[in-house]
């Protein structure tokens, strides 16, 4: 799986970007067919929140113990440098994959002390219905929007799904409270 990590500075051919956008391909199908390894990127992404979906697939299968990743500039914006020898993990720059971007793993940096973003737990009870649920979305899924936008819009249709039946069991008493919901 870490076939595409490279030396920072090295070039990318048209054939390597190539060969990186079906590996992204594959990838994503060897999540969507294995549960287990949907739960296991699932925990994944919920550290990982704020990359774009595919940026997550591409880190996971380069690096699936990362537990933050970010580029050159976004390590040293906070105080953190990246190891001389370290491997990149590619990256897309762009909607079209017409060019890339490097990220490295915070462990292969050094500096400033770093606190790791809030991790998404979901509750055991409610994991079946999202991963269900969920699964739909992956199947359909739009490489540019980021993990977070497809769950903002995942909870607004589940919202929207539950919303009559809620309002059924749980009629309101008066046309403001009809307004506000």
């Amino acid at each position: 799986a870490f076939i595409f990590c490279q030396k920072r500075g090295e070039p990318m051919s048209k054939n390597d970007i190539d060969k990186l956008k079906r590996f992204t391909d594959q990838v994503l199908n060897m999540i969507i067919a294995d549960k287990e390894e949907y739960k296991k990127f699932l925990s994944f992404q919920s550290r990982l929140y704020r990359h774009k979906f595919q940026d997550s697939i591409l880190i996971y299968a380069q690096s699936p113990n990362a537990k933050a990743c970010g580029t050159l500039r976004d390590w040293n914006a906070i105080g953190r440098r990246v190891h001389k020898v370290t491997k990149s993990i590619r990256l897309f720059n762009d909607k079209n994959g017409n060019s890339l971007k490097y990220c490295f793993e915070l462990n292969d940096t050094y500096g400033k002390e770093f606190t790791y973003p809030i991790q998404i737990n979901i509750h055991e009870r409610y994991q079946q219905s999202v991963l269900s649920s969920f699964d739909t979305k992956v199947k359909n899924h739009n490489f540019e929007k980021d993990f977070r936008q497809c769950i903002d819009e995942f909870a607004v249709s589940q919202y929207l799904k539950h919303l009559p039946k809620f309002l059924e069991s749980n009629p309101p008493k008066s046309q403001q409270e009809l307004a506000m919901s």
